[in-house]
């Protein structure tokens, strides 16, 4: 099971769900450009039971607020979002030592999902088939929080032009791999794994990433203790 939560900010709330004790170990968990906090739903149950995690949406993505008309959504925005949050939920989680992110984290770009009303079953083959390594129980958790049903009911309504501008020009995979490569060589809490699959592997196979996971935030919330 898990809960619901809203962290105010200037331009509304970034949305976010919680699962485990509010006392919990805290692990932040952080999804992809135009993915939302449900890419978790299949990886969460698999970890630690004594951990508290928080997967939030970004701003515009899954529950979260729209930034105002006109804004920009780059990806150094997001590190602000990553910043009020963890003010936010300062009383709860005490201390942010945990990160726990796919590793495409935001500086992959998915093709836009839709924009206009459109039934769920013409929504799910457009997702599917601009994202061909998604499978169709991903895709449907996906939507789950990143569609909302129009007034008629009649059809839904997605992620559309307001993410549409890449949030991240010119950053590639080697790009991204040379300063985090740097940072886990001059960091004791960082480890760096590479598995086999796709950009989805947490969501459509959580249990190659699962115990991988498991093992680091064992390790860590132990050190934490001693």
């Amino acid at each position: 099971m898990f809960l619901e939560v809203k962290f105010p900010v200037p331009w509304g709330h970034v949305a976010a769900k919680a699962w485990g004790p509010p006392e919990g170990h805290p692990v932040l968990c952080l999804h992809g450009w135009l993915d939302n906090a449900n890419t978790f739903d299949r990886l969460i149950p698999l970890l630690p039971r004594d951990c508290r995690y928080v997967a939030m949406d970004f701003s515009g993505h899954g529950l979260s607020s729209h930034r105002p008309a006109g804004s920009l959504y780059h990806f150094l925005d997001y590190v602000s979002d990553v910043r009020r949050v963890v003010a936010a939920s300062c009383s709860s989680l005490k201390q942010l030592e945990s990160l726990l992110s796919p590793c495409h984290a935001i500086f992959a770009s998915l093709p836009p999902f839709f924009s206009a009303a459109q039934c769920l079953c013409h929504v799910s083959l457009r997702l599917l088939e601009a994202n061909r390594h998604l499978t169709a129980e991903g895709g449907a958790i996906l939507l789950q929080r990143g569609a909302t049903e129009t007034p008629t009911g009649k059809g839904l309504l997605g992620e559309g032009a307001h993410l549409r501008s890449d949030p991240a020009p010119g950053v590639g995979r080697e790009q991204c791999q040379q300063p985090l490569s740097s940072t886990v060589q001059s960091a004791l809490d960082i480890q760096l794994v590479e598995v086999p699959g796709s950009h989805f592997v947490h969501l459509n196979e959580p249990e190659v990433v699962s115990g991988i996971i498991s093992n680091f935030l064992t390790a860590q919330h132990t050190r934490a203790r001693l």
